[in-house]
């Protein structure tokens, strides 16, 4: 620890922030039964959907673990699946900027078609103990568009299941991010996927842990340097 973070919190408090951050960053996450297992939600209002993030396997054949991920989105009147990933997003790469109460360890890179077609998903980052500098093999990612395999975030939903998680599979969205309006009670996915697949199931979701306040003291300040590289990449 350098003279400088001394400085400004002391040794003493600094011990108690990492000591209590420790602790939640080492935390089982909840297997998702319902919404009421889902222990991030963004967004106010009567009505509710989820959002549910399946990662492809990585080189060898591994799944990550978790394989699959849930968060919750609150509204009042008609709501975009737009709506959702730009109110849970906590950095936005090539759209809005993210808003207060979003997750500092969920990144998407998105482009804009006009109000004719709104957003594309290019691709999704999700990490338990935040985003860092560049994608490393800690990060889940979803995306981006590969020629050779033609697998992309590929769009799944489940409308009406009632807030309930079922083995049903899930159905291919029909229309984009901009154009999907959310139903109460339903489940919106991204999947690595090439999109020929007219329904698919999903492998039942976990909670992410611990909350955006532990993760915003141990990783959040590494976001900045995340959105650099990414629009890095982007360019190159």
């Amino acid at each position: 620890m350098t003279a400088s973070v001394r400085g400004v919190i002391g040794v003493g408090v600094l011990a108690i922030v990492l000591g209590n951050v420790a602790g939640p960053l080492r935390a089982a996450s909840v297997t998702v039964d319902d919404f009421s297992d889902i222990g991030f939600w963004a967004g106010t209002g009567a009505h509710e959907a989820a959002l549910v993030l399946q990662f492809p396997t990585v080189a060898g054949g591994t799944t990550l673990e978790p394989a699959a991920v849930a968060w919750g989105y609150r509204w009042d009147g008609v709501a975009t699946f737009e709506s959702l990933l730009f109110a849970l997003a906590g950095h936005i790469v090539g759209g809005p900027a993210a808003v207060a109460g979003s997750d500092p360890r969920l990144a998407i890179d998105v482009s804009y078609f006009g109000a004719d077609w709104g957003y594309f998903v290019n691709e999704i980052a999700y990490d338990q103990t935040g985003l860092g500098a560049g994608w490393s093999p800690g990060v889940r990612t979803i995306g981006p568009y590969d020629p050779d395999t033609g697998e992309y975030p590929a769009q799944y939903q489940r409308d009406d299941s009632g807030g309930v998680w079922t083995t049903a599979p899930f159905d291919l969205s029909a229309a984009g991010i901009s154009a999907t309006t959310l139903v109460p009670g339903g489940w919106y996915a991204f999947v690595q996927a090439d999109g020929s697949a007219a329904t698919l199931s999903l492998s039942q979701p976990v909670s992410p842990v611990p909350e955006p306040s532990a993760i915003a003291l141990a990783g959040g300040g590494a976001i900045a340097a995340w959105a650099v590289a990414a629009r890095r990449r982007k360019r190159g």
